[in-house]
């Protein structure tokens, strides 16, 4: 399957029925329709270069059921769909891998000036 081929680089997430994807057209810009959408602060459009669309009967089942198999991908904890039809969309960055891994990967900052009097630079006691 599609979802083996990114490891954990990858987003799940659902449209319900009457969303965005109403007909063919939608289908083939799906990525231009959802690019605004925030994927952990980095824009959908900006992170990933593809969107699979499977049409789901009950959205929150396939997700539950998704996560279960395949993990959370680069989400943080599981995404909360009503129950009901509407689609499943996998954003992915092809032949690369996503801006949102990558930014992932960086080690945390560490601000300095955080730092409570007595606490040496390099310490956070």
């Amino acid at each position: 399957g599609i979802l083996k081929e990114y490891g954990n680089d990858f987003w799940l997430t659902t449209e319900a029925e009457g969303g965005l994807i109403r007909h063919r057209k939608a289908l083939a810009n799906t990525l231009a329709n959802i690019s605004y959408m925030m994927c952990d602060g980095i824009a959908a459009g900006d992170a990933f270069t593809r969107c699979y669309v499977a049409q789901a009967k009950d959205i929150e089942a396939e997700m539950s059921a998704l996560f279960d198999q395949f993990g959370l991908g680069l989400r943080r904890r599981k995404m909360r769909a009503d129950a009901g039809p509407g689609h499943v969309l996998l954003l992915v960055n092809h032949l690369t891998t996503s801006a949102l891994s990558k930014r992932k990967s960086l080690p945390p900052v560490v601000d300095i000036s955080l730092l409570t009097d007595g606490a040496e630079a390099g310490t956070l006691a």
